[in-house]
């Protein structure tokens, strides 16, 4: 198992941010941006896992949620909450390379120009 540490996410300038661990349970590591003005104002990121009561034929769900509080700049007040979700299935059979092969294709597409102009936009490339 990989040791609960802070992690570095690059903001839209290219700039990293640091998220420290704000909670740890058995499946489940969340992580705060440091410097926020206010518990609300806290962009904030989740990774969970939950195995299957049968290793040899189930499959692992790693989910991961990323959320960016907007809040109003005199009053503090939250006005809105953009976030991002993922799932990843993995059968628990399924070797090393396939999961880094999955992974490497997920990361990728993430960052794609495709998606990249479906958040910009609004829309779906046609």
């Amino acid at each position: 198992m990989a040791a609960m540490a802070g992690i570095q996410l690059k903001n839209y300038a290219a700039v990293e941010q640091t998220y420290n661990v704000e909670s740890v349970n058995a499946n489940l590591v969340g992580w705060v941006e440091t410097g926020a003005a206010s518990l609300i104002a806290g962009k904030r990121a989740t990774l969970g896992i939950k195995f299957p009561k049968d290793l040899a034929t189930g499959t692992v769900r790693l989910t991961g949620k990323l959320t960016y509080p907007v809040t109003d700049g005199v009053t503090g007040a939250l006005l809105r909450t953009p976030l991002a979700t993922f799932d990843i299935v993995i059968p628990a059979a399924a070797s090393q390379t396939e999961r880094r092969e999955m992974f490497a294709r997920f990361k990728d597409f993430v960052g794609d120009a495709v998606l990249t102009a479906a958040v910009d936009d609004l829309a779906i490339p046609y």
